[in-house]
């Protein structure tokens, strides 16, 4: 519903106007009437309406000169005069001041539809426009704000500032202090990037209303779905207390009125615009650290500083240990030597950084007993397997571990359900010797068969049977395959390709490409 204001000395008029149409079948409500220009002035500046339609000829302040006043007030209210025939000129002069349109005395109510219809169409567009204009100054202003934080080259200070003026921010002593919010368990809350970004911005919403201390603050959602508020201080040794105490208010907050907990890492306080992106720095690193610290807190990261700042020194009997333990399925074995992990990182203190290395080595022995066994990750872990593997992402070292630990159950759980052989294993092994060997001139089977300590036979039957193909069909797919490959390159000649794929004789390679393809390699494709 658009608001509408009518102005009319005289009452019998302004009684017309009221009853003569439904004006909220037409999408407008009638919200307040005024006797002269003074009144409606008085009413446009206690809340400005959407249109006004005024009668230019009332005494005192007239129609023409309360359109003026509100006009300069009231950027956007559509003013519609409502004059008699013999102030038509004078009411065409009003559209230099900005009144919209006019409708000439007596009207009916049909002219008055055609008058309400024809500005609601340009209310409707005005309003979108707006609501572009502001959604687009909403990006540019977060745009600006991420490069502010994340720039990776020196800033032109005059710049900045003219930029800051441009959303009607104005910075005063350039003391600033940046923190980071991210949501925890974010992801395994909410799946849909659209409910994502909405309870970011419920989050953003709370933070702007939460934070008081400091000259500014300027809030926005960063990189990485997190939210970013930067704080203008008075001084750059004021007490942390305050902030601390703010900060702590607004995690409160979140978890009253949105039900879910929040981290927040502090940064230190800097002095000047350059120092916006060290202080960002530390409030991510802070944030990295949670696995440590633990979710839905509000950390500082001079505290970070103070803490888990150790390298210590990583057994590499334990990787060893886990891999033997794999090789033979030894769920227990493993969850023995995990749980010494876990209490080495606790004990030790360590670097958070150290920490992720540590668990992307746990992580990197079984996908590695996966890939060497022939088979896909995802097709022995699980299409959820992402969930698993992005140790960024998670809370607490606890629940770091407890992935890694189901990483382990799965393998050794799809692994006993699928009982390799040892034919089995032998026939992966020739595949991924092939494709790592096919371009030896003269590799046969036997040779295959004395690097890997077996009889020949053994080894084409075993082939054979899983794969339902001889090693001698195999290893031709392959070099055809990359053969093909080199000759849409267009770089080479045949006789150098020949070589790169394993055959002493272009020839040859040219009448067996042809059996393989149907066609020679010079009509595949023009060698050079």
């Amino acid at each position: 519903m658009f608001n509408v204001y009518i102005a009319d000395d005289e009452s019998i008029f302004r009684e017309y106007l009221k009853t003569v149409i439904r004006w909220e079948d037409y999408g407008f409500r009638l919200a307040g009437e005024a006797r002269d220009g003074q009144e409606l002035v008085a009413l446009a500046e206690a809340k400005a309406p959407d249109i006004i339609f005024a009668d230019i000829n009332m005494p005192g302040m007239d129609g023409l000169l309360a359109a003026e006043v509100i006009r300069q007030k009231c950027e956007d209210v559509i003013i519609v005069l409502v004059t008699g025939y013999s102030e038509f000129e004078y009411a065409r002069r009003a559209v230099g001041i900005g009144v919209s349109d006019f409708i000439l005395k007596p009207f009916s109510r049909d002219e008055l539809i055609r008058t309400l219809l024809k500005q609601k169409s340009r209310l409707q567009f005005l309003k979108e426009e707006k609501s572009v204009q502001q959604r687009e100054k909403k990006l540019l202003r977060e745009f600006f704000f991420r490069s502010l934080v994340n720039a990776e080259y020196p800033l032109n200070e005059n710049e900045v500032r003219q930029a800051l003026s441009r959303f009607g921010l104005t910075i005063k002593t350039e003391i600033f202090q940046v923190s980071s919010v991210e949501i925890d368990g974010l992801y395994d809350k909410f799946k849909e990037n659209k409910e994502i970004r909405l309870w970011k911005n419920a989050v953003l919403n709370i933070l702007e209303e939460s934070i008081g201390v400091g000259i500014n603050h300027f809030a926005f959602l960063g990189a990485d779905d997190r939210i970013v508020s930067i704080l203008e201080l008075e001084r750059q040794d004021m007490d942390p207390a305050p902030v601390l105490a703010a900060y702590t208010c607004f995690s409160q907050n979140v978890k009253k009125y949105l039900g879910f907990s929040v981290s927040v890492g502090i940064g230190e306080a800097g002095s000047g615009l350059a120092q916006i992106k060290g202080s960002y720095r530390q409030a991510v690193a802070v944030l990295q650290s949670k696995l440590l610290y633990g979710s839905g807190k509000v950390i500082r990261y001079h505290e970070l500083s103070q803490e888990y700042q150790n390298i210590g020194f990583y057994a590499g009997e334990w990787n060893k240990k886990i891999e033997a333990d794999l090789r033979v399925y030894d769920m227990d074995g493993i969850n023995q030597i995990l749980e010494q992990v876990y209490a080495f990182i606790l004990e030790e203190r360590l670097q958070i950084d150290y920490v992720y290395v540590i668990f992307v080595g746990l992580l990197s022995i079984c996908f590695a007993h996966i890939t060497e066994n022939g088979k896909d990750i995802r097709q022995v872990l699980g299409e959820d397997i992402g969930g698993y593997i992005d140790i960024r992402r998670k809370t607490s070292i606890d629940d770091a571990f407890q992935d890694i630990r189901e990483v382990y159950r799965r393998t050794i759980a799809f692994f006993d359900q699928h009982k390799y052989s040892r034919s089995r294993k032998m026939a992966y092994g020739v595949k991924k010797y092939i494709e790592e060997h096919y371009m030896r001139s003269g590799l046969t089977v036997e040779q295959m068969a004395a690097d890997f300590y077996v009889d020949s036979s053994y080894l084409r039957r075993a082939f054979k049977k899983e794969f339902n193909m001889k090693i001698t069909d195999f290893l031709t797919q392959v070099r055809m395959e990359k053969t093909r490959e080199l000759l849409a390159e267009n770089r080479y000649k045949l006789s150098d390709i020949a070589e790169m794929v394993g055959f002493n004789d272009s020839g040859y390679l040219s009448k067996v490409f042809k059996k393989y393809f149907g066609k020679s390699p010079s009509e595949y494709h023009e060698v050079p």
